[in-house]
C-alpha cells in the first residue's frame, strides 16, 4: 500500500473560539493518507527505508539537543563557578566540553 504524505489545514474552526486555541487549530499537520494506486514490492519497500532514515533524523537531531543543552548547563556552571566572569564564554564551553565527553568515557 503507498502512502501519501499531504500538509493541510484541519477544519472546523469557528470564529467564537478563543484566538489561541483557533491560531492552534489552523496550524498545518502533516496528514498521511494510503493511496488507493497497487505498488510493487520495491516501492513499499523504497517507502519504508525512506520513513526509517526520517526517524532516524529525527532521533538523531533529538539526541543532539540533549548533548547541547548538557554542554551548555556544564558551560553556565563553569561561568557561575568563575565569577560571572565576560568575555570567558568560548573557553567555558570547551572546557564543558571536555567534561562530559570525559565522564562519558568513563
Amino acid at each position: 500500500m503507498k502512502t501519501t504524505i499531504t500538509s493541510e489545514k484541519p477544519t472546523g474552526v469557528t470564529a467564537d473560539k478563543k484566538k489561541a486555541v483557533a491560531s492552534v487549530a489552523d496550524a498545518p499537520r502533516t496528514v498521511i493518507k494510503p493511496s488507493t494506486k497497487r505498488t510493487s514490492a520495491k516501492q513499499v519497500e523504497a517507502e519504508q527505508t525512506a520513513i526509517s532514515v526520517v526517524q532516524q533524523l529525527d532521533q538523531s537531531t533529538v539526541a543532539a539537543q540533549a548533548v547541547t543543552a548538557d554542554i551548555a548547563a556544564q558551560a553556565y556552571l563553569l561561568w557561575e563557578a568563575d565569577g560571572y566572569q565576560h568575555g570567558k564564554h568560548e573557553e567555558h564551553w570547551l572546557k564543558a566540553e571536555q567534561l562530559l565527553t570525559s565522564k562519558a568515557r568513563k
